[in-house]
């Protein structure tokens, strides 16, 4: 939804922000980690879509609005179903982990990615950001 809108905004493709640290992530670790890691950023962020679909009605875009209500409700349903899948491969295997484990070794797992990144890298997403919200500021004041 969010690139679709993305692209009816105006945006191209390399403007948009857009990263792979959390694949980059998954590709060093177990795949009880890798699951986790999508388990930390569906439970991590789920509350900036409900954030995101108040700001969007306050601007007046009804479809951005409605996007980030309903891809809260499918976050929902993405945590739901990881802390499912969690609990049964951390059953199958006999551990004593917890789900919240699972969650602070994939937390941990994308810091270090973070922690790696170039001054170059930081840059250009910085520059990416900075473009984005000008671009952002500028389609909101046209409505």
């Amino acid at each position: 939804m969010g690139y679709t809108r993305f692209l009816e905004w105006g945006f191209k493709k390399g403007e948009m922000p857009m990263g792979s640290f959390s694949y980059d992530a998954g590709a060093r670790v177990d795949v009880l980690t890798r699951l986790g890691i999508i388990y930390y950023f569906e439970t991590t962020y789920i509350h900036t879509k409900s954030e995101r679909a108040r700001s969007f009605a306050e601007f007046g875009d009804r479809t951005s609005s409605h996007d980030m209500d309903f891809d809260w409700a499918d976050e929902l349903i993405h945590t739901h179903y990881g802390k499912k899948w969690l609990d049964h491969f951390i059953a199958r295997r006999g551990l004593t982990l917890t789900p919240q484990d699972i969650k602070a070794a994939a937390e941990g797992a994308v810091a270090q990615i973070r922690r790696e990144a170039t001054p170059a890298d930081r840059q250009r997403i910085e520059e990416l950001y900075q473009t984005t919200m000008t671009r952002a500021r500028e389609l909101a004041a046209q409505t």
